[in-house]
C-alpha cells in the first residue's frame, strides 16, 4: 500500500524546534499537531498532515483526544489504505476549532484519492476526515468551502511554514 512521505532530510537551522516556531502559525489555522516534514497540509485537517497508514492512525489518536473521538467507532485492527476508482460524492468531516462538523452538502472526492478504511468506514489519508454517504451532525454555520477542503495550504507543503524566523 501507499506510503506518505514522512520525514525531510533538511536539517533545523535553529536551536528552537519546528513544533515550537510552527505553533503560532499552525494555530492561527485552526491546526493543533504539527504535521510531519514533507507532508502536504489541507485546511481543516481533522489530523493536521494526514496518515500514511494504519499504525500511523493509531499513532495520531494516541495524541490527539479530538481526533480520537472522532475516531472512536473506527476498527483500527482492520484498517487498510484503499484507492478511489471513480469520482465520488460524500459528506467531510472537518476540524475547526478543535471541533469537528461536517459538511451540510456532499463534496467531490477524486478518482485516484487514497482513503483508510476499516471495512465499514472511511477516511481521507491525506487529513482524516472522515467520509460518509449519509447526512451527519454536527455541522457548522460556517462551513469552509468545497475548494477550500480540498486546496492544500500555501507554502504547507514541503518543509516549513511561512516567514518562521530560524527555517528557511
Amino acid at each position: 500500500h501507499p506510503v506518505l512521505p514522512g520525514k525531510s532530510n533538511v536539517a533545523e537551522p535553529s536551536k528552537l524546534s519546528y513544533n515550537q516556531l510552527a505553533s503560532p502559525w499552525l494555530q492561527q489555522r485552526g491546526l493543533s499537531n504539527p504535521p510531519a516534514f514533507g507532508r502536504t497540509v489541507y485546511p481543516f485537517s481533522v489530523i493536521v498532515g494526514g496518515i500514511a497508514d494504519a499504525d500511523d492512525l493509531r499513532s495520531s489518536l494516541a495524541k490527539d483526544r479530538v481526533a480520537a473521538t472522532h475516531f472512536s467507532d473506527f476498527d483500527i485492527e482492520h484498517a487498510r489504505i484503499v484507492r478511489l476508482n471513480t469520482d465520488k460524492t460524500a459528506y467531510v468531516s472537518y476540524r475547526m476549532n478543535n471541533q469537528i462538523y461536517w459538511t451540510r452538502k456532499r463534496i467531490k472526492l477524486t478518482k485516484g484519492e487514497f482513503l483508510v478504511t476499516d471495512g465499514k468506514n472511511y477516511a481521507r489519508t491525506r487529513c482524516a476526515n472522515r467520509i460518509s454517504d449519509e447526512r451527519q451532525a454536527p455541522v457548522s454555520t460556517e462551513q469552509p468551502s468545497e475548494l477550500t477542503l480540498n486546496t492544500p495550504l500555501p507554502n504547507a507543503a514541503g518543509h516549513s511554514p511561512p516567514a518562521l524566523p530560524g527555517i528557511r
